[in-house]
């Protein structure tokens, strides 16, 4: 085995690892739209050189891994190689890959944690959000009067309502959501399964900071029901907006995105990274690989 074929060089400002002199390279950008949450989507590169083992960048090296088709994790590449030929693949997707039948193939969607929020099937997801202290009271009950409004107009609606370990918010929510069935007080068993839901969301609801990165990210689109943000970044990107914490103003603004064919949806779901690209670490070890080497 040459294992020279397997070095990993410095990622290019693309992404795309540079291939030694004598190799061919390009890049893949793949976006997705994946409706199919009890099912894995991959994508499979084939090879053509015979039969070949798979390989993987390790925190010490590189790593010789299965070739039984179970899913595998690898840092920055994983390959396919036997003593004349290989395959590189540097990832900068967020899953692992697996190998079978002489073919790489990399996880673009995972399958969601075991259990969830049991809604109706077909439904259009809608996840609410929300637990600022100077919403408590009114203000707060006002959002999940607007949230039970949004979820009874609508029929092929059903919502998330994470319960928050705040008493008075469980409190205000036990109260106004009571009897309301398509709204499911379900809790996340971890931060992974939370994300499984996210991504398979029609829309959010929220007045949290961090949530309204994520879901600018993922081009999910969000109203921040407060009357201003520190995340300005995701409004000009076009997938957030504000609508207040009052009821109707909450319901007005859901409404609109939830019409057939609304415009003003379409505008909103693309994924933006003004909050960052996810590769800040990579970049780290880049950086510190240079200045110890």
């Amino acid at each position: 085995m040459d294992y020279s074929r397997l070095r990993h060089a410095e990622a290019s400002g693309t992404g795309l690892a540079k291939e030694p002199r004598h190799a061919a390279g390009f890049s893949v950008e793949i976006r997705t739209v994946w409706n199919e949450p009890l099912h894995m989507l991959k994508l499979s590169f084939p090879t053509a050189f015979g039969s070949a083992e798979p390989y993987g960048q390790s925190p010490f090296g590189r790593d010789h891994l299965k070739a039984d088709g179970s899913e595998q994790v690898a840092q920055k590449w994983f390959a396919a190689a036997n003593d004349t030929d290989a395959l590189t693949i540097a990832n900068t997707g967020t899953y692992a890959f697996d190998f079978a039948d002489n073919a790489l193939r990399c996880t673009l969607r995972q399958q969601p944690p075991s259990g969830g929020p049991g809604l109706p099937d077909g439904a259009r997801v809608l996840l609410f959000t929300a637990h600022r202290r100077e919403s408590f009271g009114e203000p707060l009950r006002g959002m999940l009067r607007a949230l039970r409004r949004i979820v009874e107009s609508h029929p092929d609606v059903a919502a998330v309502c994470p319960p928050h370990h705040n008493p008075a918010v469980r409190q205000a929510a036990d109260e106004v959501l009571a009897g309301c069935g398509r709204v499911c007080a379900w809790e996340p068993e971890d931060i992974v399964a939370f994300h499984h839901l996210l991504a398979g969301c029609t829309l959010v609801l929220t007045d949290s900071g961090g949530l309204q990165e994520e879901t600018t990210a993922l081009g999910i689109p969000t109203l921040v029901m407060r009357y201003s943000t520190e995340r300005s970044e995701g409004i000009r990107a076009g997938c957030l907006k504000l609508c207040g914490s009052g009821e109707h103003g909450i319901v007005r603004a859901a409404q609109r995105l939830l019409e057939p064919d609304s415009a003003e949806y379409a505008a909103m779901r693309r994924p933006s990274r003004v909050f960052g690209d996810g590769r800040a670490s990579v970049r780290i070890v880049n950086l510190l690989e240079r200045l110890l080497a």
